[in-house]
């Protein structure tokens, strides 16, 4: 028996165990204070920014800029709201920004093959193995996630991608700072509701995974099972999913206007960039109409 590698299987399941009980328990713990009055009104403020927060951070830093490269930030950028994107994502707790990245490409290198996609909600066989299907691709792919060099990121590493890259130090400078801060600052109850918007902004995420792939509409004809879900996309600008598949290092996700109500992101990517003189981004990648339109027809881009 490798002892090795049955150790790291354990440790896989235990961390995944912790993160998503102990988020639940958080999440409990702060709707118990709602139901016994003992909440205080910066505990919603708390969680909303939070919220609002992980949800920025992740789709813009993680998403758009780390792993498909979809803008660039300007010296200034670099180092305002770099690090505030670097810090939202890392409290919002799902992993290392390299790891986030890689699984990322993995899943567009192989979308919705069952074995090489990390999670895939399309498994073959009946109702049952459907019903799997969703439950790995929501959460249980997490601790079978596989490491793959072929999809490291080829950014270069400064200071910052050094701390929020490295496991270790992800947690101590990201999710255990923030909790300590939130706690010396308000209490366990406060720490409660922090971890309860990270509870919302995980499940939020997953479920781009598996409904994304599974329920909604396909104006794109791509050659995976990518959907857009409108309903869910006042949640995240994510469940824009098929678009994103169409345009994948586009740095917007929706392409009728009524659609960037849900894409506020999008519209803080093109605000930055018309700064001028202190712009905090540049280079943003769109599709023309013209590539739009192509698309929709299923002609490749």
């Amino acid at each position: 028996m490798d002892l090795t590698a049955t150790a790291g299987v354990i440790w896989s399941y235990t961390r995944v165990f912790v993160l998503i009980f102990g988020t639940l328990t958080a999440a409990a713990f702060a709707v118990g204070s709602l139901a016994f009055g003992t909440w205080e009104w910066h505990h919603l403020a708390l969680f909303f920014v939070a919220v609002a927060w992980i949800r920025a951070s992740i789709t813009l830093y993680n998403h758009r800029y780390f792993t498909h490269a979809a803008f660039e930030f300007t010296r200034l950028g670099d180092w305002t709201i770099r690090p505030l994107l670097a810090f939202g994502a890392a409290i919002g707790v799902q992993g290392p920004t390299t790891t986030w990245a890689k699984q990322h490409k993995r899943h567009h290198a192989h979308v919705d093959d069952w074995i090489r996609d990390p999670h895939s909600p399309i498994a073959p066989g009946g109702w049952l193995h459907q019903v799997w299907g969703f439950l790995w691709a929501h959460m249980f792919w997490l601790p079978n996630m596989k490491h793959d060099s072929r999809y490291d990121n080829t950014k270069g590493r400064d200071w910052l991608e050094h701390v929020f890259c490295n496991g270790l130090t992800y947690l101590l400078f990201g999710p255990l700072l923030f909790a300590t801060i939130v706690w010396c600052l308000s209490g366990w109850l406060a720490v409660a509701w922090y971890f309860t918007a990270v509870c919302f902004t995980l499940h939020v995420t997953w479920a781009v995974n598996s409904v994304s792939h599974l329920w909604g509409s396909r104006p794109f004809p791509t050659k995976d099972h990518s959907v857009d879900c409108w309903w869910l996309a006042w949640l995240s600008p994510e469940f824009w999913h098929n678009g994103h598949h169409a345009f994948a290092s586009s740095a917007r996700f929706c392409h009728k206007w009524w659609q960037l109500l849900t894409d506020p992101e999008y519209l803080f990517i093109v605000f930055c960039s018309w700064l001028g003189p202190i712009a905090l981004i540049r280079n943003i990648s769109v599709p023309s109409a013209e590539q739009i339109a192509r698309r929709q027809q299923g002609a490749a881009v």
